[in-house]
């Protein structure tokens, strides 16, 4: 029974000594927590990013649409022209 509790307090002095190794494995792991939630953040801020660009470019591709539709007259169009030295030309144009 002395020659187990000998060995465990050897152990025990060994571990204590090594503490170097335990602290470099302490920062190891909160270096790779820092890096797992960096990487959160920024998938979430790209996908904003994603998200806004996808909604601007619909408004873009709306507001294109808007401006090419085809022109509709509703009423007459009046058309005048005058010339200097020439008579007044009128058009009148019922749609």
């Amino acid at each position: 029974m002395k020659k187990k509790m000998e060995n465990w307090m050897k152990t025990i002095r060994r571990f204590a000594r090594n503490r170097k190794a335990v602290s470099g494995l302490e920062t190891a792991i909160v270096l790779i927590a820092f890096v797992i939630v960096a990487s959160a953040f920024a998938y979430a801020v790209l996908n904003m990013g994603f998200l806004a660009t996808q909604k601007s470019q619909e408004v873009v591709v709306g507001g294109l649409q808007a401006a090419s539709a085809a022109t509709v007259l509703d009423g007459p169009v009046y058309g005048y022209s005058t010339t200097a030295g020439r008579r007044k030309a009128e058009a009148k144009v019922t749609v």
